[in-house]
This record gives structure tokens, C-alpha cells and sequence, in this order.
């Protein structure tokens, strides 16, 4: 598999994913060294990309959507836009407020590499 081959070699293998939403990866996801999706990165988005990974920048952020797993598509009709779950049906629901499942990956997962602080200064 990639991830042993990379892994063999001792370089992390990063995973450059372009796409309008969550794309399930399979077992080969959990294997990989890190996962940078992208969405539509438009014309400048190549570069930016690999300022990215060469560390030339330092822009990451967090997920703006739940990644749900495979049994998600099964689970889901695609003409079916209730949010809430529903049992009787056994449907679980949607988005990160009331998806039931177990994801993939949360909304909001993702690494940041700077932190805040903040403090409440009365004159």
C-alpha cells in the first residue's frame, strides 16, 4: 500500500484532497500522515498548496463539515434533506448538530498551530 511504501522510506505521506465536500477515504485515510483538504482551491490554490507543505506558510485551519463514514451513503437518500434523526426510519440525521453516526472526522477537526489568550483588562 502507499502508506507502508512512504512509511518504508521514513517520509510522511500527505494525503492532497480537492473536492466540493467530505470524501470518505477508507481504512488507506487512517493510514496516511495527514489529510489536507482543499476544496476548489482556484487559480493561485497549486501554489498556495505547496507553500503549504513546504512550510512556507503556516495557514491550516479546521473542517466546515462532518465527514461521515461509508454506511452514511447507505443510510441517506440523496433527495432526503431532513436534518434532525429519526428513528422510525432509521435515519441519523445530518450536519454536525444531529448526525447520530459515528464520523470520520467531527466539524471543526483539524490541527492550528498558534494559540490565543485573552484577558479582561478594566481601567
Amino acid at each position: 500500500s502507499a502508506p507502508a511504501a512512504a512509511g518504508a522510506h521514513g517520509k510522511p505521506l500527505v494525503v492532497v484532497l480537492l473536492s466540493g465536500s467530505a470524501v470518505d477515504l477508507g481504512p488507506e485515510g487512517q493510514e496516511v500522515d495527514a489529510v489536507l483538504w482543499c476544496g476548489y482551491p482556484g487559480q493561485a490554490g497549486g501554489l498556495s498548496i505547496g507553500d503549504a507543505l513546504f512550510g512556507a506558510t503556516n495557514a491550516f485551519g479546521r473542517l466546515p463539515m462532518t465527514w461521515y463514514d461509508n454506511s452514511f451513503t447507505k443510510a441517506v437518500r440523496l433527495d432526503d434533506y431532513a436534518m434532525r434523526p429519526n428513528a422510525s426510519r432509521d435515519y441519523p440525521g445530518r450536519t454536525h448538530r444531529f448526525y447520530t453516526g459515528n464520523p470520520l472526522y467531527r466539524f471543526g477537526h483539524g490541527l492550528r498551530y498558534t494559540s490565543f489568550d485573552r484577558a479582561l483588562v478594566l481601567d
